[in-house]
C-alpha cells in the first residue's frame, strides 16, 4: 500500500507522480488538490522543528474520462522534463537576467542603483510570465494515471 502523499520518479519513463484528490470537475478539466510535504514533515519530531513544510496546490488536469467524482483519489503524472523547465523559468532564467543586469549596471552606476535596477528587472520578467500563463498552461500539461 502506498502512502497518502508520495512522489515517485521512475527511471524508465522519467515521470513524477503525485496522489491527489479531485476537488472540482469542469467540462474538460478537473481540479486536483495535491498536498506537498517536505521529507521531514512526516517525522515524529516535526512539532519541535521549524523545518517541516507542507503546502496545498491545485492542479488543473485535462480529462476525457468523465467517470471521476469530487473526492476521488487520483494519481497525477507529469514529466520530469516539465519540472526542470518550470524551475528554469521560475529561478534560473531570472537569476541570469538579474546578474547580467547587475554586472552591466555596475560598470556605469553606483552599487545601490545597480542593485535596485537588477531587482527591478525581475518585475517585468514575472509580469511577462503572468501574461503568458495561458500559453504556459498548454506547455505544462499533467494527466491522470
Amino acid at each position: 500500500m502506498r502512502p497518502i502523499c508520495y512522489v515517485e520518479i521512475t527511471k524508465m519513463s522519467k515521470t513524477i507522480e503525485h496522489i491527489g484528490t479531485v476537488k472540482q470537475i469542469h467540462k474538460e478539466m478537473v481540479d486536483v488538490l495535491i498536498v506537498q510535504k517536505s521529507a521531514c514533515s512526516g517525522c515524529h519530531l516535526k512539532s519541535a522543528c521549524t523545518a517541516s513544510d507542507m503546502s496545498e496546490k491545485i492542479i488543473e488536469v485535462p480529462v476525457i474520462d468523465s467517470k471521476l467524482n469530487v473526492g476521488d483519489e487520483v494519481v497525477v503524472v507529469g514529466t520530469s522534463r516539465m519540472g526542470w523547465q518550470a524551475v528554469g523559468y521560475a529561478f534560473f532564467l531570472p537569476f541570469i537576467i538579474m546578474m547580467v543586469t547587475l554586472i552591466i549596471s555596475l560598470e556605469k552606476l553606483n552599487e545601490l542603483t545597480a542593485g535596485l535596477i537588477a531587482l527591478g528587472v525581475l518585475m517585468p520578467y514575472y509580469l511577462t510570465l503572468y501574461f503568458f500563463r495561458d500559453k504556459l498552461k498548454k506547455k505544462f500539461v499533467f494527466y491522470i494515471k
